[in-house]
């Protein structure tokens, strides 16, 4: 009876969280569209005082500016909360890891050169990983930005380094930069865990969502408190 009791409790409270969930989705559906219209509306009214004699849109201007930037963190929540919470329906296809991180490092080339910041990949030619390339691409976006937002202003490097030797059969993918490290006292991959001022806490968490779906993972190999961090990737590699 007693144990009967305990399902039953663990039930209610796995329903009870998927309530939660389900009420939270909605809000966030709800908010999203306003927050939007915010966005361009805030934008339209800057546009507007950059029209008017300086004393008088001059004054306006910085309180018009921080509602600007208000309206776009929450922005940045709620796509990351939705990117948290959507199901990953994966389409596996073969995906050659040296081109797939080539073109990752190319998309962040441009903000990486006005960091200050060196890019770089090592990855043989014939490594090849079973992935949704486009669902993935959103993983290493993440990583990559993260520590580009780390380093801020070089010299500094990111070097996404990838290799097969790793038993089961998985690709071992490196993301290590010369930023300053996480911190000793945090969980990078804890819901809302964030160094960053306007951090949401929800990218990271992603990040292993998305790889978890793969049949892969995603964990923290630098020490936390050393500087630069690092994170290893390991994803189910081809079958031949």
């Amino acid at each position: 009876a007693e144990r009967t009791r305990s399902f039953e409790l663990a039930l209610q409270q796995q329903q009870r969280f998927a309530d939660i969930g389900a009420v939270t989705t909605k809000i966030v559906h709800d908010i999203a569209n306003p927050v939007a219209g915010l966005i361009m509306g805030t934008q339209r009214v800057l546009q507007m005082l950059d029209r008017l004699p300086e004393d008088l849109g001059g004054p306006i201007k910085p309180g018009v500016d921080r509602v600007l930037a208000t309206a776009r963190h929450l922005d940045v929540l709620l796509h990351d909360f939705r990117e948290f919470v959507r199901h990953q329906r994966l389409e596996l296809a073969n995906v050659s890891v040296r081109k797939f991180l080539s073109d990752v490092v190319r998309a962040w080339s441009a903000e990486a050169r006005a960091r200050g910041v060196t890019l770089a990949v090592e990855a043989g030619r014939g490594l090849e990983m079973r992935a949704d390339a486009l669902k993935l691409r959103r993983a290493f976006d993440n990583l990559v930005k993260n520590a580009l937002e780390a380093i801020a202003s070089g010299p500094g490097e990111i070097r996404l380094t990838a290799t097969d030797d790793v038993p089961g059969g998985k690709i071992r993918i490196e993301v290590r930069d010369t930023g300053p490290g996480v911190p000793t006292d945090m969980d990078p991959f804890a819901l809302f865990e964030t160094s960053k001022p306007d951090g949401t806490g929800l990218g990271l968490p992603s990040v292993r969502q998305i790889l978890e779906a793969h049949g892969g993972s995603a964990r923290l190999v630098s020490a936390p408190g050393a500087p630069g961090a690092a994170f290893e990737i390991q994803l189910p590699r081809t079958r031949r």
